[in-house]
C-alpha cells in the first residue's frame, strides 16, 4: 500500500544558524497494552458505558478510520479512542487515563494531527464530534463588537459564518477548514494577522480539562475550577491563559471550547513589507530547493506575510516567541513523498539537508508547522520564555502527566546511572538542582536504620531512590 507521507518545515525568516539533528523520543513511564497495569476488557466495558460517545479500540471497524492521518509517517496506533461528544466524556476519559496511568494525547483531525496529538498504546481523546458553535453576542465588556464561542471541533468555516450573521469577523487561522482545536496554543496565523494581530491576541477565554480531570475555566486574569454541583474556586493568575495560548497545544490540558472577540470586516490590508536584505540570497536557496526534489517527492513552500498588528501583543501578559512578532514572513515547506515507509530515512535526510540550507536565513520555528527534530527546540518554538513557561507547568501538571514529543516539560528526564557522589537516581532537567537539594537534606536530616530505603513518586510517575 502506497501512502503520503511528509516532512514539515516551518521557518519565522530572518534570524541566527541553527543546527540540526535528529531526536529521539523518550515518553514517560506509563501502563501500556499487554502490561498487568492495563484495564481488563471488562473494565474497559464498564467505562465505555459511561460515554456519550464512543469507545474504539483496534479490533473496531471505525478504528483505522480516526487513526490513519493524511500525513501517514505520522500515523500511529492508539489502544484506545475516545469520540468525545460531550465536556463529561473527555473528564471521565483524564480520570480513567489518570487512574490506570494512561499515556493520553487529545487529537481534533486527521488533517491539522502532528507529532503532539497521537502516540503508540495511548489513550487518545478525540474531539472531532465537538463542533458546537455557540453564545454569539453583539456587545460585551470584554468586547466592543461581541464575541464568539467554539468547541475544539468546531471548523473555522463555522465560526466565520456565524459572525458574519452580525456582519462581524473573526480573525481564523490560514485555512478555515481547519478545526479551532488545531490552530489555537500555536500563536496561530490567519489572513488578518497584520489588521487584527494572531488568533490568539483575540482569544478572550478557554474551558480546559486538566491533568486531574477537573474543567476549568482560564481567562486573561483568573483560572476558574470548577468542581461541580455549583462548587466553584477562582483564582488569579496571568500565566496559564498565556502558556494555554501560546506556549503549544497538549501540555496544559485538553482545551474543549474557545470563545474569541469580534471585529469590524477590515475595509482593506497594509501594504506587503518589502524583502530587507538577504532576501535575493534567500530566494536563490528556495528556488534551488524547488527545483531540486529527490526522487519521486516534491517539495513546497508557501508563505504568510507578518508584521503590522501582530508586532504588538495584545495582553500584558504573552508566551509568543518573539520571533514570530519580529519577522516579517512566515515560510511553511514540505517534502512528500509516496510509498510503504521503508525510504522514509532517505527523504527526511534530504529535508533535513534544505532546513539546513534555510538556517542562516530563520529566526525561530512556528508551532504549528515545524520538524519534530530540532536540537534546540526549546529557544527555536518559545525563545526566552521556555522557563516561565515551566513554572506553568510545575503549577498545574507537578508530575508531567500530559506528555507529549517536543512539548513543555518532555525534557524532564531520570538518570539511572550510578556513581560515587550519588547512590540512586537522579532526575535531570529543570527542576533536578532543587529535587536534589531537598532530598539530600532530607537524607541528612533522618538516617534511616534499614536496609530498605523508602521510594517515593516523582516526574512522569517514576520513582526515585530517597
Amino acid at each position: 500500500m502506497r501512502a503520503a507521507h511528509f516532512v514539515l518545515l516551518g521557518c519565522a525568516l530572518l534570524g541566527a544558524v541553527t543546527a540540526h539533528t535528529r531526536q529521539d523520543k523518550i515518553p514517560p513511564n506509563r501502563c501500556l497494552p499487554g502490561q498487568n497495569c492495563f484495564p481488563s476488557r471488562q473494565i474497559l466495558k464498564e467505562f465505555a458505558a459511561t460515554l456519550s460517545g464512543e469507545l474504539l479500540q483496534p479490533f473496531d471497524a471505525g478504528y483505522s478510520v480516526v487513526v490513519n492521518l493524511n500525513n501517514a509517517r505520522l500515523t500511529r496506533h492508539p489502544y484506545l479512542i475516545v469520540m468525545a461528544e460531550s465536556v463529561s466524556d473527555v473528564q471521565r476519559s483524564m480520570k480513567f487515563a489518570r487512574k490506570y496511568q494512561l499515556m493520553v494525547f487529545s487529537q481534533v483531525s486527521v488533517n491539522g494531527a502532528s507529532p503532539r496529538s497521537t502516540y503508540d498504546g495511548a489513550m487518545q481523546i478525540n474531539l472531532s464530534r465537538m463542533t458546537t458553535v455557540s453564545g454569539l453576542v453583539n456587545n460585551t465588556l470584554r468586547s466592543e463588537f461581541g464575541e464568539v464561542t467554539a468547541q475544539a471541533g468546531a471548523s473555522w468555516d463555522s465560526v466565520y459564518s456565524q459572525a458574519r450573521t452580525i456582519g462581524r469577523d473573526v480573525v481564523t487561522g490560514d485555512d478555515i477548514n481547519y478545526p479551532v482545536g488545531d490552530t489555537v496554543g500555536n500563536g496561530a496565523i490567519g489572513p488578518l494577522v497584520k489588521v487584527y494581530g494572531l488568533v490568539t491576541d483575540s482569544l478572550l477565554e478557554v474551558q480546559i480539562v486538566t491533568a486531574d480531570g477537573s474543567l476549568v475555566t482560564v481567562d486573561e486574569y483568573n483560572v476558574e475550577v470548577n468542581f461541580g454541583d455549583g462548587l466553584q474556586r477562582r483564582t488569579f493568575d496571568k500565566s496559564l491563559f498565556a502558556a494555554i495560548a501560546e506556549g503549544g497545544i497538549g501540555p496544559w490540558g485538553i482545551v474543549v471550547s474557545y470563545t474569541f472577540k469580534l471585529h469590524p470586516a477590515p475595509a482593506g490590508y497594509d501594504k506587503i513589507l518589502a524583502t530587507e536584505d538577504g532576501g535575493e540570497k534567500f530566494s536563490d536557496v528556495l528556488l534551488f530547493a524547488l527545483n531540486n526534489p529527490t526522487l519521486e517527492s516534491s517539495f513546497g513552500c508557501y508563505g504568510q506575510l507578518l508584521g503590522g498588528a501582530s508586532l504588538t501583543p495584545a495582553r500584558n501578559h504573552s508566551y509568543v516567541n518573539p520571533a514570530l512578532r519580529t519577522s516579517y514572513l512566515l515560510l511553511s515547506c514540505a517534502l512528500g513523498w509516496e510509498g510503504s515507509g521503508l525510504e522514509d530515512s532517505y527523504y527526511i535526510d534530504h529535508a533535513l539537508d534544505y532546513a539546513a540550507m534555510f538556517a542562516p536565513y530563520t529566526n525561530g520555528k512556528y508551532l504549528g508547522w515545524h520538524e519534530e527534530d530540532l536540537a534546540d527546540w526549546k529557544h527555536q518554538l518559545h525563545g526566552d520564555n521556555y522557563a516561565d513557561l515551566i513554572d506553568v507547568k510545575i503549577r498545574y501538571d507537578i508530575d508531567n502527566f500530559l506528555w507529549c514529543p517536543n512539548c513543555v516539560g518532555s525534557d524532564f528526564r531520570v538518570d539511572c546511572r550510578y556513581n560515587n557522589h550519588h547512590q540512586g537516581l537522579m532526575l535531570s532537567g529543570y527542576l533536578a538542582s532543587h529535587r536534589q537539594e531537598m532530598r539530600m537534606r532530607r537524607r541528612q536530616m533522618s538516617r534511616l536504620q534499614s536496609d530498605h530505603e523508602v521510594r517515593h513518586p516523582y516526574i512522569s510517575m517514576m520513582s526515585m531512590k530517597d
